[in-house]
């Protein structure tokens, strides 16, 4: 990572079914945001 080469990333929900991570790894992307939690804690 650089200020030349900004990293790339993956924002994943969950209806978002089936992501394969290899591939999106593969693809370019360096690091994924998953929401883990939702509402009042």
């Amino acid at each position: 990572m650089s200020v030349d080469q900004p990293m790339s990333e993956a924002n994943i929900c969950h209806f978002q079914q089936g992501i394969n991570l290899a591939q999106v790894a593969r693809e370019g992307y360096e690091f994924c945001v998953v929401k883990a939690s939702k509402g009042p804690s």
